[in-house]
Parts: structure tokens; C-alpha cells; sequence
């Protein structure tokens, strides 16, 4: 019978999730019926429960109203505390184990808990009270709960997003429209899971249009910045940073300056500032 119910599951975990009864998780478990069917604790352990479906049951308990303590998918004394509170309230045996009936119960009702506190979890840090430059997920002004990571955060930017929210972050194809020290600029692409990914195009509300690409939300690879009097940069990210990084500046006439980035200043070599980010008097010298 033993390998009957191994060639047609595999193992306990498989076979549970696909409606085996708990005489056969019994089997894969290496346990006899009579042993499992007289210990609670042996009925909950012949179900296999992942780590993940520990911490699904988890925040089913919290849900219920019964705290488990941290879930971290360990089943300590707060655990079993919370699952005996939850059987009494179920007007079921106070044993502390559970069923397999009561474990699918209780992922059913933590499953949207989980999801929900794993995208918080992947939202952080926050922006609000964050320093100037700082990597961190900045709420939508227009749509508040829904986030977009930022790679150089700025205290007074307010952002929003024309296309959707999933959960609590920004995806998909649109634009996002930004204001900060007294300046609008929109940038139009698209974010995965709330993170600039592919081609993006720019436009700052000087005139300057910049184009390139995003990997993981930090800009990386080669762009090309267009100003409003006819001239361009062409220069490369690496993981979000050109700092060092070479470029050429194409003068209106299509003369070649060719330079590197200190920071976010670009310099010849000649000492020469040609473009600068933020304030120019923040630019150290070439």
C-alpha cells in the first residue's frame, strides 16, 4: 500500500494537496492509522505543512483573533496557545494540533493576510521622513496606498502614476508625473511590481529629454540626453550610478566633447563643466 500511494503522490505534502485522505498521508508518513488517529500531535505532523503554509495558518489564526505571536512559520507555545483559543472558540478539542480540515480552514482565511504583509514587506523602507537620494517606495499623491520605488528620492517630490496599482504597488505601461523644487517633469514607461524596468523616456520641465534604460528600477545601460537648445549627452548607468562613468557632449554644431562624471557633474578634460544635476554650485571641480 506503501508504494501504491508513493507512485501515485510522491509524498505526504503532494498527496494533501491533492485531496489524499489522512490514512494515506499516514502511510507516507512511515506511521500505522491506529498511531496517528490516537495522537493529535501525530495527525498534524503526518500532514507535512511547509514553512509557508505554517506562517498562511499563521496569520488565519490572527485573523481569527487568536495571536500566534510572530509568523514566522514556527509553531511555538504562542502558536499552539493561539490554536487551542481558536479550537475552543470552534467549539472543537482544545488539543494545540491540527486537523487537516482545520489546516486548510485556516490557510484559507491567512492567505490574503500573508500576501498582503509580503508586499508591505517588499515596500520598505517608506519615503516619508527619508533623506535626500535615498533608494525607498514613494506613495502615489493620486493614488494613496499605492507605491513606486524611487532611486533617488526627494523630500519635497510628489508623484503620481496614470496607469494601475496591483495590491499596494504601480504596474504596468504609463506615466509618471513628478514635482519637486518648484519643477514638474514626466516620465513615461514601465514599472514591474512598482520598479522602472525597460525603456523610459524622460522629459524635465527645463525641455531636456532623456532617454535609456532601467533594470530592477536604477537606470543601467546607455542614454542619451537631449536639451532644449539642440545639444545631447550620450553617457551610461551602471546599477543606477554614473559616477565616473565616461560620455561624449555633442555640441549644436556636432562638435565631440568628449568627459566623465564626478558625482552628478560631467566634466572634460579640460576642467570644463558641461552639464550638472541639482544645483550647479553643488559640482566640485573637474
Amino acid at each position: 500500500a506503501v508504494d501504491i500511494a508513493r507512485l501515485r503522490y510522491g509524498n505526504a505534502a503532494a498527496a494533501r494537496k491533492k485531496g489524499a485522505d489522512i490514512a494515506v498521508l499516514a502511510l507516507l508518513g512511515g506511521k500505522k492509522w491506529a498511531e496517528v488517529a490516537a495522537s493529535p500531535e501525530a495527525m498534524e505532523a503526518v500532514l507535512a505543512l511547509t514553512r509557508r503554509e505554517r506562517k498562511t495558518i499563521q496569520f488565519g489564526l490572527k485573523a481569527a483573533g487568536s495571536d500566534p505571536g510572530p509568523a514566522d512559520g514556527a509553531f511555538g507555545p504562542a502558536t499552539r496557545k493561539a490554536v487551542k483559543a481558536w479550537q475552543k472558540k470552534k467549539g472543537e478539542a482544545a488539543t494545540g494540533f491540527l486537523t487537516a480540515a482545520a489546516a486548510r480552514r485556516l490557510q484559507s482565511s491567512g492567505a490574503q493576510a500573508l500576501k498582503a504583509a509580503e508586499e508591505r514587506a517588499s515596500t520598505t523602507p517608506r519615503c516619508a521622513g527619508m533623506q535626500k537620494e535615498t533608494e525607498c517606495w514613494n506613495e502615489l499623491a493620486n493614488k494613496p496606498g499605492c507605491y513606486v520605488f524611487d532611486s533617488e528620492y526627494i523630500p519635497s517630490e510628489t508623484a503620481a502614476w496614470t496607469g494601475a496599482c496591483s495590491g499596494i504597488v504601480a504596474v504596468g505601461r504609463g506615466t509618471w508625473e513628478f514635482k519637486s523644487y518648484g519643477g514638474a517633469g514626466k516620465a513615461t514607461g514601465t514599472l514591474v511590481r512598482g520598479k522602472p524596468h525597460g525603456r523610459w523616456v524622460n522629459r524635465g520641465a527645463n525641455g531636456t529629454v532623456a532617454e535609456g534604460s532601467y533594470v530592477d528600477g536604477r537606470p543601467h545601460g546607455r542614454w542619451i540626453d537631449r536639451f532644449a537648445n539642440g545639444a545631447r549627452l550620450e553617457y551610461e548607468y551602471r546599477n543606477g550610478s554614473r559616477d565616473g562613468l565616461p560620455g561624449v557632449y555633442i555640441t549644436v554644431q556636432g562638435t565631440r566633447i568628449p568627459g566623465r562624471w564626478s558625482g552628478k557633474c560631467f566634466w572634460d578634460g579640460r576642467g570644463r563643466l558641461w552639464v550638472w544635476s541639482g544645483r550647479r554650485e553643488n559640482c566640485p571641480s573637474g
